[in-house]
């Protein structure tokens, strides 16, 4: 009697730390995904900024598209660096982490990311307008 008992305890017990920690695993999901989607900007954002480079070497230094093209080519410069640096600080949450402590983490590593991918978008759009109004 006693044994099942025990054993019954144990299950729940489980079943309920396994329940506690989908709200971790989804938020990390969901953040680890963003983070997927925003690597994929950046190769079309580099190969813009590339272009931008290139025209940039040949007009007049003077001139403000010249600014315009130098501000947009430091913005997505920014936006690949805070990348980096994203991908360089990030840490999944481990099982050694309380519920609350893993969530107020990667909450805070899910706005850092979306901003860094409107950054990304940003960029891209920027130069995209550009190279578009030569």
């Amino acid at each position: 009697m006693y044994l099942k008992l025990i054993s019954t305890l144990l299950l729940t017990s489980l079943l309920l730390a396994c329940n506690d920690r989908k709200e971790v695993t989804a938020l990390q999901t969901e953040t680890e995904y963003i983070h997927d989607e925003a690597m994929k900007l950046m190769g079309p954002m580099n190969a813009l900024v590339r272009d931008l480079k290139k025209e940039l070497a040949e007009i007049d230094s003077t001139s403000a598209r010249f600014d315009t093209i130098q501000q947009t080519i430091l913005f997505a410069k920014q936006a690949e660096s805070d990348m980096m640096e994203w991908m360089k600080n990030y840490k999944a949450p481990t099982e050694s982490v309380s519920k609350e402590e893993a969530i107020s983490y990667l909450n805070q590593q899910k706005t850092a990311i979306e901003k860094n991918a409107q950054d990304l978008q940003e960029a891209t759009n920027r130069a995209k307008s550009l190279i578009e109004i030569r």
